[in-house]
């Protein structure tokens, strides 16, 4: 399981080194160019809310989330819990995850990834850039789930902030452009972290129905 973790993180670093990112851009413009591809393959290929709608498939998706937030925020709690401005714990007690033993369905995760290593604060915020994101998507699942019909009982998750989600953003931006914009190596650090993240919520997220 090592192997194939530092695999996976091989692979990231080698896309990073090979994208020549010297352009003079903002964070988020470079953040937002270089993840497009893997934001679209998420989007498209995991069919979230096909599989939050189907009985089959809502448990085991539910797990699968609850450990990518949980292992996420392990990973990037570190450098960010004391990070001006960005009150790291308040955002995690927001999303009030399910605990372990209110999930029947953990136990049947058959692999649980690790995250990759992050090395620096802006590794971190980029990871936080990806989890941040993913609750903005979150809400827009759960606006179209009742549209439909489906219950969202236990999906509270998704979105944690509610009418606040917008403000939360717009504040990760600010605080991302504040910490990484400097420098394009940190820049370039941030982009890193984002890339593991989404590897990352892949792994966690997939369907193993489909191994």
């Amino acid at each position: 399981m090592k192997g194939a973790n530092l695999d996976s993180e091989r692979q990231v670093t080698r896309s990073i080194s090979a994208s020549q990112m010297t352009e003079p851009r903002s964070t988020i413009d470079l953040l937002r160019a270089r993840t497009a591809e893997h934001h679209h393959g998420l989007e498209i290929g995991l069919q979230i809310q096909n599989r939050f709608s189907e009985v089959a498939t809502r448990g085991p998706l539910i797990a699968g989330y609850c450990y990518l937030y949980r292992e996420t925020e392990a990973a990037l709690r570190p450098h960010l819990w004391d990070m001006p401005d960005l009150a790291f714990c308040s955002r995690v007690r927001c999303r009030r995850l399910p605990s372990k033993t209110e999930l029947p369905w953990h136990e049947k995760r058959s692999v649980n990834p690790l995250f990759p290593a992050i090395g620096t604060k802006a590794e971190a915020l980029g990871g936080l850039y990806v989890l941040e994101g993913a609750t903005l998507g979150g809400r827009k699942i759960l606006q179209t789930l009742r549209r439909q019909g489906v219950s969202t009982d236990g999906l509270h998750f998704l979105d944690p902030y509610g009418k606040a989600a917008g403000a939360n953003w717009r504040m990760l931006l600010r605080i991302l452009e504040r910490e990484t914009a400097p420098s394009q190596t940190t820049m370039n650090e941030c982009v890193l972290g984002a890339m593991k993240a989404f590897s990352f919520a892949a792994a966690c997220l997939r369907d193993e129905r489909k191994n």
